[in-house]
């Protein structure tokens, strides 16, 4: 974002004021001065990993599903004002979002008549249902302080320094829910349906003390600005799994249920928390058309970046269910798999924002 400040006047008076953009023509006010600016958001999210031997079928062991990184609408807005009149020193908060989206991916499977295992021979039919969901927002306050005011052959241009926090806030789940039909056969589940659902959620809090620098360029009435925010944080990690299964089967079996999917299993189901070490860097430009005195329109770019989170996919045992082991209560013995760990990775969000800014 760019505002409005001034340059060096006479004595005692309000000088004329300098843009981080064009030079207006308008007088800055005595006292304190406001700017602000709205934006819309498209960006991409990193997209979610899942395990390399994740199977959705006790049928076919080899079909991985893939999700790629998705682009996701949203808004961003700052509001600041300057603490004196020669506007070299203000106070801004800002607060951008993301809107929830959800992605499904869903499969058919044949079936395996002839599978070798006894309790599951005879598969008829069997589909599965993945689904992810993310959401992202953020809010942040900074000092802004204004270090360097030039002038560039046709162009005048500033260098600011920034100092203050942010809090960032990454939800995600994935949903795993499946559906096996068994065929007349004798054997144990002839004629049974088993329906299970397996959740994975996490939930990163991350809250960062920030420095930062916002350079900007202005030619006539057009306006170039790059800045950069580097932040050190504490992330308050969450990972929550939950999970049933619904048998539905003639006599001896009947119909019942049971705690635990495919992938989750009464020995990892729970609620778990742990604090981590984060760097929050993000870096930006704007390209910017002064359209009167107080009002530009501009796009501009944006890269935001977490370097330590826990994301619902990385917490999935791939071996512990699908054709590799069937659910729990069909098993004497240690219940698997057991929680082994947060396993961490890196996030990033990026992408194109179209903004309008004020200065009053």
């Amino acid at each position: 974002m760019t505002w409005a400040r001034p340059l060096t006047g006479p004595p005692g008076e309000p000088a004329e004021p300098y843009m981080a953009g064009p030079v207006s023509t308008w007088k800055a006010r005595k006292g304190y001065n406001f700017y602000g600016s709205a934006e819309y958001l498209f960006w991409w999210v990193k997209g979610q990993p899942l395990p390399a031997d994740l199977s959705l079928s006790l049928s076919d062991p080899n079909d991985v599903p893939e999700l790629s990184a998705h682009g996701l609408n949203g808004g961003r807005f700052f509001l600041g004002g300057w603490l004196n009149d020669r506007q070299d020193l203000s106070v801004e908060a800002g607060f951008f979002f993301l809107g929830s989206r959800t992605f499904n991916n869903a499969q058919t499977f044949p079936g395996s008549p002839l599978d070798a295992r006894p309790i599951f021979s005879g598969i008829l039919s069997e589909s599965s249902l993945l689904s992810t969901s993310t959401n992202l927002w953020g809010t942040e306050g900074n000092v802004r302080y204004q270090a360097l005011k030039f002038t560039c052959g046709p162009g005048d241009g500033f260098v600011d320094l920034l100092a203050g926090f942010r809090f960032v806030d990454l939800s995600e789940s994935v949903t795993i829910n499946s559906n096996t039909t068994f065929a007349t056969a004798p054997v144990l589940l002839s004629d049974a349906m088993i329906t299970t659902s397996d959740y994975f959620g996490t939930h990163n809090q991350l809250c960062a003390g920030q420095i930062g620098a916002d350079a900007g360029l202005a030619l006539g009435r057009l306006n170039m600005n790059m800045y950069c925010k580097l932040g050190f944080a504490d992330n308050l990690e969450t990972i929550n799994t939950s999970g049933n299964t619904l048998v539905n089967a003639p006599p001896p079996l009947g119909t019942f249920a049971a705690p635990g999917g495919f992938f989750s299993q009464p020995s990892n189901i729970g609620h778990f928390t742990q604090n981590a070490f984060a760097v929050v860097p993000e870096v930006g430009a704007n390209l910017t058309f002064q359209v009167c005195d107080r009002c530009k329109l501009g796009f501009g770019y944006t890269f935001l970046y977490l370097s330590r989170v826990v994301r619902p996919g990385d917490q999935i045992d791939g071996t512990a269910g699908g054709a590799q082991r069937p659910p729990l209560f069909f098993l004497a013995g240690q219940p698997q798999p057991a929680f082994q760990n947060f396993h961490e990775t890196s996030f990033w969000a990026q992408g194109i924002n179209l903004l309008v800014e004020l200065n009053y």
